[in-house]
């Protein structure tokens, strides 16, 4: 239960970085898309791995 609540303590965090980013302009796309791919690849080599 500890380690679900500082998860969604540290996805508010980021959401809130990237409303910042958002609202000063400086909101990168193709670092977005990148990151999300790298998300996805880490859960697809942790699935392998099993």
């Amino acid at each position: 239960m500890a380690s679900r609540r500082r998860n969604l303590e540290e996805e508010a965090m980021e959401v809130q970085e990237v409303e910042r980013e958002r609202e000063s302009g400086e909101i990168d796309m193709e670092r977005n898309v990148s990151k999300e791919e790298r998300e996805r690849e880490r859960e697809r080599s942790s699935e392998t791995k099993w």
